[in-house]
């Protein structure tokens, strides 16, 4: 049974003030015009993300995106398949995923929090709370689900609103979330809830 966040839990949404949106690398490398081998669902994502987006704009839930840069340097182009290259088309946002604010973060690691910048402005906005979406499932949603934690942030994944590489190992990947204390809920318990 994965772990789905109750219904009194998010209808106590009063503070949404001290909540937040991460948006995870949803980027042209890997979704978008540049990307060598996109997901292949990737207009499924940024249509449930983008849903999720204007949900979080209307409650007043703070809307932050990620994206994963790196540097030009042959190692990270070998590694990454000289994807995700800092200062590249391939490294900007998916020009389909709507854009609220300027409030956009880099990190050259699985996890967002690797970038002190961003556990600054979630503090200085007294925000206490992330509601996390994005991609990869089993790499930077998680690997930053678990730096919210390590943080002491509340951490919830919208189940429907991320992906991986191969979607038929999902549930694995969910029960692995729950077993790490990251809680799971839908776009729809989402926008239900005020």
């Amino acid at each position: 049974n994965i772990n789905q966040l109750g219904e009194t839990e998010l209808n106590n949404q009063n503070d949404n003030i001290n909540k937040a949106l991460l948006v995870i690398d949803i980027q042209e490398d890997a979704t978008g015009k540049t990307a060598k081998r996109p997901y292949k669902n990737s207009q499924e994502l940024i249509s449930n993300v983008n849903l999720v987006i204007e949900s979080s704009e209307k409650k007043g839930i703070t809307v932050i995106y990620i994206k994963h840069e790196i540097n030009s340097n042959f190692l990270n182009k070998i590694v990454m398949r000289n994807r995700f290259i800092k200062g590249t088309q391939g490294s900007e946002i998916d020009s389909r995923i709507k854009i609220v604010n300027n409030y956009i973060y880099s990190k050259d690691k699985g996890n967002a929090f690797s970038n002190p910048k961003l556990d600054s402005f979630l503090k200085q906005n007294h925000i206490n709370e992330v509601f996390i979406v994005g991609l990869d499932a089993t790499a930077c949603v998680y690997r930053t689900s678990i730096g919210a934690i390590d943080k002491g942030y509340k951490s919830i994944v919208l189940e429907d609103a991320i992906v991986t590489s191969n979607m038929s190992k999902m549930p694995k990947i969910l029960e692995k979330y729950e077993n790490e204390g990251i809680l799971l809920t839908t776009i729809q318990k989402f926008k239900q809830n005020k």
